[in-house]
């Protein structure tokens, strides 16, 4: 494919959001709060449009299951580029918007994808993508962060705030890395489990959607697209991995016999969920994103067909499995079948053990004294003590169940940590979902503020509890998670990834994890 981002390109599309800007702001505008999250939607519509136009060119099905092949073909490279991400963002804003183009198997196709300009189109994503995410770290913030800086062909939000600047560097060098957002609570067998409890719920038309996508032929592989070594796998009767998901499947047929079966209604994504702008701003909405939805409606000379490609599949399973199913969330047409949603509780109570095990490991390992899951301390019920925060009393809270208490003895610190097994994000407008979970009235900042609170009032207690006297440590409160939390930059507690817990005890630092 070529790819040739010039000057030239980025002038027009940068040109083209700011006449919308000036057409709505005076230059001498004081930018506040909701100025930056409307002059980001501005832009994203902009571009959006741009981007609509640019793929209303491609006409015939055979070009738009070119992008789904090279979707497949970049999510099974082994060593990712920014480039890479940005193309693979820029196939999903395709197949967003695929239920709603009308196709016609008599137009000339551009077969060869490698033949395909996509430097305006990669451009445009990598734009989106800038806007979306300062759009998102805007409303994280209560106060205005960014300044508008404008001349006659371009514009830019620059942060006002140096330190914001500073952590969102180290966490694009740590990103890279991807360390943050590895997942700890997740093994092969889920999905195992996942495919029989599929079965059990909805019926032998999940094997054979499994069979369909799964199972491979040698007339589905094009030899000329394969290299030596794979074709000598070919012929001593094995296919290689890669060549099983580099494929585009028919499935209408399938599909159009059991159009109304939930399981499969589940899985698709249609003109109904074709919304690009909204997934855009709200990309945590499952039901507007083809990584949970991996049948594609096709509009051909005027009737519906379904395709789907292996990877995409594969993709979505351990989606639905590993990031929707251990957070009691699931696909809207899934929710009236008693017993998915059984499944779905069992895993949510599974993976919150899960997690408080790998921190009670760390702190065994470690030799931190600590209390497990206390709903009680020296005999004093903490599911019935009225909550407190200093002399302001909440009469209807509770202190409630604590999940740890540990003691660093170096220190001299008494931590309250609440282990909070929180959905892993893929984009950093995906983050916003997270902070009213934690600022919100009685939300989680509150909740462990009525903890920290009651411990620093019952050293004694906690002392009695231990057999150890700790009246003179101070008290902090703390999260731990599975993976990064945006939140956790500006947090009022530490919100600390399971990876990096030890390293926190140790050294009291809340952004350890940002640290080389």
């Amino acid at each position: 494919m070529q790819i040739i981002v010039d000057d030239h390109t980025e002038i027009k599309y940068y040109r083209q959001c700011l006449e919308q800007i000036n057409n709505k702001y005076s230059q001498n505008i004081v930018v506040d709060k909701c100025t930056v999250i409307d002059i980001c939607d501005l832009c994203i519509e902009t571009l959006v449009q741009d981007f609509i136009i640019f793929l209303d060119r491609y006409q015939n099905p055979q070009d738009l299951f070119q992008f789904m092949l090279l979707y497949s073909n970049l999510a099974t490279e082994k060593q990712r580029s920014e480039n890479t991400f940005i193309l693979m963002q820029m196939c999903r804003y395709v197949f967003m918007l695929i239920p709603k183009l009308k196709l016609s198997s008599q137009a000339t196709p551009i077969i060869d994808i490698n033949k395909f300009d996509l430097s305006d189109i990669f451009f445009i994503t990598k734009m989106i993508d800038i806007f979306a995410q300062q759009r998102a770290v805007q409303i994280m913030n209560e106060k205005c962060i960014f300044q508008l800086e404008r001349s006659e062909y371009s514009f830019a939000l620059t942060y006002v705030d140096n330190s914001l600047v500073k952590a969102h560097t180290l966490l694009n060098q740590t990103n890279q890395k991807k360390s943050l957002f590895r997942k700890h609570c997740f093994t092969s067998n889920l999905l195992s489990d996942f495919r029989d409890e599929l079965y059990n719920a909805f019926g032998d038309i999940t094997d054979r959607l499994f069979d369909i996508v799964c199972n491979t032929q040698l007339v589905d592989i094009c030899l000329n697209d394969i290299s030596f070594s794979e074709f000598k796998e070919i012929i001593e009767g094995y296919i290689p991995e890669k060549l099983q998901i580099l494929r585009i499947i028919n499935i209408s047929q399938l599909f159009i016999e059991h159009f109304n079966n939930s399981f499969l209604q589940g899985l698709l994504f249609s003109s109904n969920n074709s919304d690009i702008i909204t997934a855009i701003k709200k990309p945590y909405n499952k039901d507007l994103r083809t990584r949970y939805r991996p049948i594609l409606e096709f509009n051909i000379d005027g009737e519906k067909e379904y395709f789907i490609a292996p990877y995409m599949f594969q993709e979505a399973m351990e989606e639905i499995c590993g990031n929707l199913l251990p957070f009691k969330e699931l696909p809207s047409e899934w929710r009236s079948n008693q017993l998915i949603k059984n499944f779905t509780k069992k895993l949510f109570q599974e993976h919150d053990k899960w997690l408080e095990d790998l921190a009670a490991k760390i702190f065994e390992r470690d030799k931190y004294p600590f209390l497990r899951n206390k709903k009680s301390i020296n005999n004093i019920s903490l599911e019935k003590s009225i909550a407190y925060i200093g002399s302001t009393r909440f009469p209807n809270s509770r202190v409630g169940e604590i999940d740890f208490i540990v003691i660093n003895k170096s220190t001299q610190i008494i931590y309250v940590i609440d282990a909070k097994h929180i959905k892993t994000k893929y984009h950093l407008q995906s983050f916003a979902a997270d902070n009213s979970k934690f600022v919100e009235e009685n939300g989680y900042n509150d909740k462990l503020s009525f903890k920290v609170d009651w411990i620093q009032k019952h050293l004694y207690d906690v002392s009695k509890e231990f057999e150890c006297d700790y009246s003179n440590y101070s008290v902090q409160g703390a999260f731990v998670t599975e993976t990064f939390v945006y939140y956790s930059i500006s947090s009022q507690f530490p919100i600390i990834p399971i990876a990096w817990l030890n390293k926190y005890l140790k050294t009291n630092d809340k952004l350890c994890f940002l640290r080389q």
